[in-house]
């Protein structure tokens, strides 16, 4: 805690370590659990953990201060809705008005224009002059540029992304991450959007996608066979009252000496025991697992 990282408590190690094993294998991970039981901040440190071990945005030789270095990592994130399209997750193309104030973008416009009357067969000779006067008096002079999205910057810089809430991504945004989710290491990934642009796989491109499971949550959806095949993936429940007494303890102790105040009050030990254990007990009610018991005998 004092190092400013995620608590691995013993329920999420065990998902981060088997999540690296997948990475390493060249596959993709899948962390599935109810709401508020940590699954997108241990995503979000699990791709800063692979971001490290890869040496992925940051230069290992000259950066040596890993926890530093951690603290600024940041992974690619994408946050699954119903209205997604598959432009918002791999890019689109946009229009923009020329920056005259720009000299290369000008220089650039111009060679086109010079280009299209050769292509044209015009005769007079037109100085680079009367062409940026021609330029600079049309309003709606534009360029096109693409605007990569979360997944095709995740491609381009070789970087893992995280997927919050894939179960959320109608059907069209899901198929359209098949082909890439079989994608070795060192094959290529045409990015279509963007007219066919093609880009090796790298080792630190790599998706980690968290989803909630149960019927209290509206507009998620099932996965086609296919899109569930391509994914490996564990389930992680809410930590257990011990584990929830810990980490409390945790954030109470001093961080420079890693013991607790010398005035803590012996008496608060029994109330954050109690808050952990309600804490459990509410979870479980959310989550169902007391559906089938007597609330009043646990």
């Amino acid at each position: 805690a004092a190092r400013g990282r995620i608590v691995e408590f013993p329920s999420a190690k065990r998902v981060v370590e088997r999540s690296l094993e997948v990475f390493r294998d060249g596959q993709h991970f899948m962390i599935a659990g109810h709401t508020g039981c940590g699954k997108t901040e241990i995503a979000r440190h699990i791709a800063r953990l692979w971001m490290l071990e890869n040496g992925v945005g940051y230069d290992p030789k000259k950066e040596t201060d890993l926890d530093e270095v951690y603290k600024r990592l940041e992974p690619e994130f994408f946050s699954g809705t119903e209205e997604a399209t598959v432009y918002d997750l791999m890019g689109k193309l946009k229009l923009q008005p020329l920056d005259f104030s720009d000299p290369l973008k000008v220089a650039k416009k111009v060679a086109e224009f010079k280009k299209a009357l050769s292509a044209a067969k015009v005769k007079r000779k037109i100085t680079d002059d009367e062409i940026i006067k021609y330029l600079t008096s049309q309003a709606s002079v534009t360029e096109t540029w693409f605007s990569y999205g979360p997944l095709g910057r995740a491609i381009k810089n070789d970087r893992p992304l995280v997927i919050d809430e894939l179960n959320m991504l109608p059907k069209e945004v899901q198929a359209r991450m098949n082909d890439i989710l079989l994608r070795p290491d060192g094959a290529k990934i045409t990015l279509q959007e963007n007219g066919a642009e093609e880009f090796v796989k790298r080792r630190g491109t790599r998706i980690i996608a968290t989803l909630n499971v149960g019927l209290q949550y509206t507009g998620t959806s099932d996965f086609n066979v296919a899109f569930g095949q391509r994914w490996k993936g564990e389930a992680m429940d809410y930590p257990s009252a011990a584990e929830s007494y810990d980490l409390m303890l945790a954030q109470l102790m001093r961080h420079d000496r890693v013991r607790l105040p010398e005035k803590f009050p012996p008496e608060l030990f029994g109330k954050i025991a109690d808050l952990a254990i309600s804490a459990r007990e509410i979870q479980e009610l959310f989550s169902g697992k007391t559906a089938t018991k007597r609330y009043m005998s646990l």
